[in-house]
């Protein structure tokens, strides 16, 4: 792992991806890690189960995906949960997702190694 371990307490994390096999294995590096894990396959999907889960600490999800996209998904999370933290992750670049407009988005370029996605994860729920 290139990042020094960061002591977090166990949080619970919201995945939200839409390809199954990268989805089950983000969720068990970070139970792995951990943390406590609701993982999704779409926006829609986790809209529904926020409205179940009044904590959420961390939303880590793929910006491009089907129907509700990831920059939307965190924008309509946010409303209810200003706090909330969010890493995006994607197979594209940050250029090509728009994000380098905001340089300071947490971003991870898939595909990634699951202990930065660990690593990470912990420093954004650290601050």
């Amino acid at each position: 792992m290139n990042d020094e371990a960061v002591a977090v307490p166990r949080s619970m994390i919201m995945v939200v991806e839409d390809e199954q096999p990268v989805r089950e294995l983000m969720e068990r590096a970070l139970r792995a890690g951990g943390h406590s894990v609701i993982a999704l396959a779409s926006g829609d999907e986790a809209l529904v189960a926020a409205e179940q889960h009044p904590v959420i600490h961390l939303l880590i999800t793929d910006i491009v995906m089907r129907g509700i996209n990831g920059r939307e998904l965190a924008a309509r999370l946010q409303q209810s949960r200003p706090d909330l933290r969010v890493l995006y992750v994607s197979g594209y670049t940050q250029r090509q997702t728009g994000l380098d407009a905001d340089p300071a988005a947490p971003f991870l370029e898939k595909p990634f190694a699951l202990e930065d996605l660990v690593a990470r994860a912990n420093r954004l729920l650290a601050r």
